[in-house]
C-alpha cells in the first residue's frame, strides 16, 4: 500500500506492558520519518501525560491526545481543539459525585485529578491495576481543592474516571447520550468512561487531520487494542488490533499484528510498508 499516515494508540499499543516505549519502536518511528510517513500517536491520555520519547521526538509532528479532543501540531505549536462547554462540564461534575466516580479532568494539556483519591487505600477500591495506577500517580496533576476546579465552568479537553460497577458505566452513558447527542462518549472493559465533545473522538481527529494534509484514508492505517479505538478501526480500511486487544476491536479490524511487548512500529515496516 501507499502509506502516508500511521495513527497508533499508546497504552497497550506502542507502550509496553510496563507503560514505556521501547527502543526498537523508536528506531522504527524515526525510520517511518525517513520515508517521509507521518506516525500520529492517538490517545486517551493528554498531552503531558505522554511519554517525553513521544512528546518530544523530532520524528513526530501531530499528537492526537484526550481521545481526541485536542489535535496538537509539535513544529507550530499550535493545536486544534474540540472542548466540552464548561456549564456540561460542571453539570456532569455534580452528577458523577452521586456516584463511586473516581474523577480526572482534562484540561489545557495536563489531566488533573483528586489529591483525596490518588492513594492505594482508594485505588484498591476501584480495583485499578499497577499499570493505570501508576499512570494516575505520576503521570496527573493532583489538586488539593478538587471541586474549585467545576465552580467557574470553564470548558475541559475531556472527562473521564472509573466506576467501582461497569454496570454504572454503562448505565451512566446511555443517559448522556440520551440526553446530550452533543457528547461522545466511550466505556472501556474495566468501567472507564470518557466523555468529550461529539466533534471529537479519535476517529474523528483522524478523519480532520487528514482532510487537512490532503491524505486520503485508504493511504493511512490505524491501530489500536481497545473500546476508544474501535470507530478509529472501523474508518480505515487498512486497521491493525492488537494481539492482546480486546475481542470486539479484533473483530471490527482487517489485520491482527503481534503483542504491545514487541514492536508494532517495526511490525508494520516490515508487513505493510516494506
Amino acid at each position: 500500500m501507499n502509506c502516508k499516515l500511521i495513527a497508533c494508540d499508546l497504552d497497550g499499543t506502542l507502550l509496553n506492558s510496563d507503560g514505556c516505549v521501547s527502543e526498537e519502536n523508536l528506531d522504527a518511528i524515526g525510520e517511518l520519518a525517513k520515508r517521509e510517513i507521518l506516525f500520529v500517536p492517538a490517545t486517551g491520555r493528554s498531552l503531558n501525560e505522554i511519554p517525553e520519547s513521544i512528546r518530544k521526538n523530532p520524528s513526530i509532528r501531530y499528537i492526537i491526545s484526550s481521545n481526541g479532543a485536542v489535535i496538537n501540531d509539535l513544529q507550530t505549536g499550535k493545536s486544534e481543539t474540540f472542548l466540552i462547554d464548561g456549564a456540561v462540564v460542571s453539570e456532569f461534575y455534580k452528577r458523577l459525585k452521586k456516584y463511586d466516580f473516581l474523577f480526572v479532568n482534562h484540561k489545557s494539556g495536563y489531566s488533573l485529578t483528586d489529591i483525596n483519591t490518588i492513594n492505594d487505600d482508594t485505588m484498591d477500591e476501584y480495583n485499578i491495576g499497577p499499570y493505570f495506577r501508576n499512570q494516575l500517580r505520576y503521570c496527573t496533576k493532583r489538586i488539593e481543592n478538587f471541586d474549585e476546579e467545576f465552580i467557574h465552568e470553564e470548558p475541559c479537553e475531556m472527562l473521564s474516571g472509573c466506576f467501582k460497577e461497569v454496570s454504572d458505566a454503562y448505565a451512566f452513558r446511555s443517559q448522556i447520550l440520551k440526553d446530550h447527542p452533543d457528547l461522545y462518549c466511550t466505556v472501556s472493559v474495566v468501567g472507564t468512561l470518557e466523555i468529550v465533545d461529539a466533534r471529537a473522538g479519535k476517529h474523528n481527529a483522524i478523519k480532520f487531520l487528514i482532510d487537512r494534509l490532503g491524505i486520503s484514508k485508504d493511504d493511512i492505517i490505524t491501530v489500536g487494542d481497545t473500546l476508544n479505538d474501535v470507530e478509529m478501526i472501523e474508518f480505515a480500511p487498512n486497521s491493525i488490533a492488537m494481539s492482546n486487544a480486546c475481542d470486539i476491536l479484533k473483530s471490527k479490524a482487517s489485520h491482527i499484528a503481534c503483542d504491545n511487548n514487541s514492536s508494532i512500529v517495526r511490525y508494520i515496516i516490515d508487513n505493510f510498508i516494506i
